[in-house]
């Protein structure tokens, strides 16, 4: 994290073992709890050294090392799968992505986005 014109650490990690108890029971509340954010929006991350890559639902943003923040809204399903490929390095099958595709339109029809009219829009296309 980024205080004035130092970065700060925000985390330490060393190679000591750790117990898969530590894990399991963290893992499983993220995937399966309703209130888990995991549940219910679409998040990936990455860095290349230069630069770090976030993508929170339709919201594509792209760090600079200065701290410069670039916003990319991403259109459709489709747009948002190209990016996980192209972007974050993500091999996705057909299969996975025709199944990520038509989960996004629920994901992304949440109160306060624009994605409802997407989904209706999609619905009709299928009738």
């Amino acid at each position: 994290m980024r205080h004035d014109d130092d970065w700060i650490k925000l985390y330490r990690f060393d190679l000591s073992p750790q117990p898969w108890i530590d894990f399991e029971p963290r893992n499983w509340h993220v995937c399966t709890h309703p209130g888990s954010i995991f549940r219910h929006r679409l998040v990936a991350a990455r860095t290349d050294g230069a630069r770090r890559l976030t993508l929170s639902n339709d919201e594509l943003t792209e760090r600079t090392v200065d701290g410069h923040a670039a916003h990319h809204r991403l259109e459709t399903p489709h747009d948002i799968t190209e990016a996980l490929r192209k972007r974050f390095g993500l091999a996705l099958d057909a299969d996975d992505e025709a199944a990520l595709q038509a989960r996004l339109v629920d994901i992304l029809r949440v109160p306060g986005t624009r994605w409802p009219a997407m989904h209706a829009m999609n619905r009709r296309q299928k009738e």
